[in-house]
């Protein structure tokens, strides 16, 4: 069941979005977001970074997720991490991550989930 203050939206709109690396780690939001996302099985990885769109004029966070299972089980995740005051008021976007030049932008974020430990999980996770 989706979170009562979280919804999704998809622009119709392509929009130049700028992401950089937080002064300060938002531990809190990376413990909660690691924890949840962190059950579902499959999820690859999962990185945040502050992310700056002119539409917002003012930042915002952005959460690239690698998952291949049902997308409602991403979101579902995230609604239940950022419960609460967690976000301070800034936003956060959700996106799926694939082979693009912005995943791998994303990709050099802070990523949420532990490292995972095991020699073929080094190998080939």
């Amino acid at each position: 069941m989706a979170h009562p203050r979280h919804r999704t939206i998809v622009t119709e709109q392509s929009e130049e979005i700028l992401l950089g690396h937080p002064k300060e780690k938002p531990v809190v939001l990376i413990a909660a977001l690691g924890r949840e996302l962190g059950v579902l099985q499959g999820v690859r990885g999962a990185w945040l970074m502050r992310a700056m769109r002119p539409s917002l004029g003012g930042p915002s966070w952005m959460l690239g997720v690698d998952y291949p299972g049902d997308w409602r089980d991403v979101t579902e995740a995230v609604g239940r991490a950022v419960a609460g005051d967690i976000l301070q008021g800034y936003l956060l976007d959700v996106m799926a991550i694939g082979r693009s030049e912005f995943a791998e932008g994303l990709r050099d974020g802070i990523s949420v989930l532990p490292p995972r430990r095991g020699f073929f999980r080094r190998l080939f996770g």
